[in-house]
């Protein structure tokens, strides 16, 4: 059902009108060439109601203090794209109409970093959104982004990478859940933790103080704070008044239980007390903390649901899950979209009804000893209300054990004992070999 009203919309763009200045957020990632040769990417999210951003180029320094190594490089303008939270056909800031609008820049070359256990990566541009509430004199700052790398023991990295839009407009008392979809093509394992919007001069960057009533794990005003998975990156929050907040997180990247990275990637998150339209969901009602609505159709012996978002198993075996979606504003299409190939290569994932109110998906997925550890995904539903449409994310993750060993064969005679340790998996029953009876 299409929630926005003319007037409401009229409403909303006045709101944005406001927005002097431009930047909404951005990230640095990067991935491995070849030797010391790194391919960086820049993001910037532009506000289209302020300052244009360069066709150009953007500038990302480097620095290490170990190797003596300080450096800019002008990375060149790749592309400009229309990232709107609109409905199709909508004429947005970026088009010359009135509903808000967010254009994402994108800038990249190689650039090469020696073997350093100290990398630091990082930008600042002006300015941020005088707009903002939960920063002190936001229009003075700039945004300042960083990344940490050891490619030493990290060597041949590749940062993570995200598939979600860190510009979402949300509605007052309505429960929001987002997650940046992160994927790492290392399998090294990611946790998340809010941080300090930064400014400049250099790293480690200047904490920006919060304004009253917010915080570091608070940044926005809600009914019952900021729940932040660690894990899994899910943030779930209800807010409760209108507000433009900058939330920072900080992605803290581990090999082998060894860090070897960090990124910050910072978004603004615009929530408006006029929209009346409800964001999809899976499922009946969405929660905080495991209401995920996946039903498994196919469960090898090991395969265990632990809630509704997480599922642990042994390599080697299998599992399906079924989602269904739907939306509380009946006549509402939802377009569903994953990170699945990224995030979970090998599986399988389709999706019937796409782009109709009750699309039903089906994950199908047989991991290798190499997949163990927990393996997230992340679905983003959209739907078409106008102008401004509703968005969800919801993340699912998938424990995979180690595979069981039994420890080195033992030779033991007459009354000799020995003592068995087993290692990986969850839990062991030990069986006579010879007559398959438990011991």
């Amino acid at each position: 059902m299409k929630k926005f009203l003319l007037l409401i919309a009229i409403v909303f763009s006045g709101i944005t009108s406001s927005y002097a200045s431009h930047l909404m957020g951005g990230e640095i990632t990067y991935v491995h060439v070849t030797g010391n040769v790194y391919e960086v990417t820049l993001i910037l999210y532009r506000d289209c109601s302020g300052i244009n951003l360069s066709t150009v180029s953007a500038n990302v320094s480097f620095q290490s203090t170990s190797c003596g190594q300080q450096f800019s490089q002008a990375l060149p303008w790749i592309a400009t794209n229309d990232v709107s939270q609109v409905c199709p056909g909508q004429t947005t800031t970026c088009t010359g109409g009135l509903v808000p609008g967010t254009q994402q820049f994108v800038y990249r070359g190689n650039v090469t970093l020696i073997p350093c256990a100290d990398w630091f990566l990082y930008t600042s541009h002006n300015a941020r959104n005088p707009a903002i509430n939960n920063l002190v004199n936001p229009g003075s700052q700039n945004l300042y982004l960083q990344n940490t790398l050891n490619n030493i023991i990290g060597a041949s990295n590749n940062s993570p990478q995200f598939f979600n839009v860190p510009t979402p407009y949300l509605c007052v008392n309505q429960l929001a859940i987002y997650s940046h979809a992160a994927s790492d093509v290392d399998g090294d394992s990611l946790y998340y933790e809010f941080n300090n919007p930064l400014t400049t001069p250099a790293p480690p960057g200047v904490p920006i103080a919060f304004a009253a009533g917010y915080s570091l794990l608070q940044p926005m005003i809600t009914t019952n704070g900021m729940n932040l998975n660690q894990q899994t990156g899910e943030m779930c929050f209800t807010p409760s008044q209108n507000q433009t907040s900058v939330v920072s997180v900080l992605i803290q990247e581990y090999r082998q239980g060894v860090l070897i990275g960090t990124q910050i990637r910072e978004m603004q998150v615009i929530v408006d007390a006029t929209c009346t339209n409800q964001n999809p969901t899976v499922g009946t009602t969405a929660t905080c903390g495991g209401a995920g609505g996946m039903t498994i159709t196919v469960a090898g012996p090991s395969v265990d649901s632990v809630d509704q978002n997480s599922i642990r198993m042994c390599p080697n075996d299998s599992v399906c899950l079924q989602i269904v979606f739907s939306d509380p504003d009946p006549l509402d299409n939802i377009t569903v979209m994953d990170n699945i190939a990224t995030a979970i290569p090998g599986a399988t994932w389709t999706v019937v009804n796409n782009n109709t109110p009750n699309p039903v998906g089906t994950f199908c997925w047989v991991p290798t000893p190499l997949d163990s550890g927990m393996n997230v995904f992340s679905l983003i539903l959209l739907d078409d209300a106008c102008p401004i449409s509703g968005t969800q994310t919801f993340t699912y993750d998938i424990t995979v054990f180690d595979e069981p060993y039994a420890g080195p064969d033992q030779i033991i005679c007459g009354t000799q004992t020995a003592q068995l340790q087993a290692s990986g998996g969850a839990t062991y029953t030990w069986f006579d070999a010879n007559t398959n009876i438990q011991v």
